[in-house]
C-alpha cells in the first residue's frame, strides 16, 4: 500500500485527503473535494484544499469563493 509521501502531491481537506503524481489531476481532485463539501451544505469557510507537493512540503491553496469563481495561490511555505 503506497503511502502519501510515495506520490508527488496529496491534496487535503478538512475531510481528508487523496494523493497523486500530477498537478493537473491534484488541482481536478482539490475542485472535486471541494464540489463535495459545497453539495453537503458546509459552510463557504470551508471552500477549500490544500495541495502539497511533497518532495517541497510547499503548499497551493484553492478556494471556492462563490459557487463557480475558482481562486488558486501560488506554492508557499505554510509550516
Amino acid at each position: 500500500m503506497k503511502r502519501p509521501n510515495d506520490y508527488k502531491f496529496c491534496v487535503r481537506t478538512f475531510r481528508g485527503y487523496d494523493c497523486v503524481n500530477d498537478l493537473e489531476i491534484a488541482e481536478s481532485v482539490a475542485h472535486s473535494m471541494v464540489l463535495a463539501i459545497i453539495s453537503d451544505s458546509w459552510s463557504n469557510e470551508y471552500w477549500w484544499a490544500e495541495i502539497r507537493q511533497m518532495s517541497t512540503g510547499l503548499s497551493m491553496i484553492v478556494v471556492c469563493r462563490a459557487f463557480g469563481t475558482w481562486l488558486k495561490t501560488p506554492f508557499l511555505r505554510l509550516t
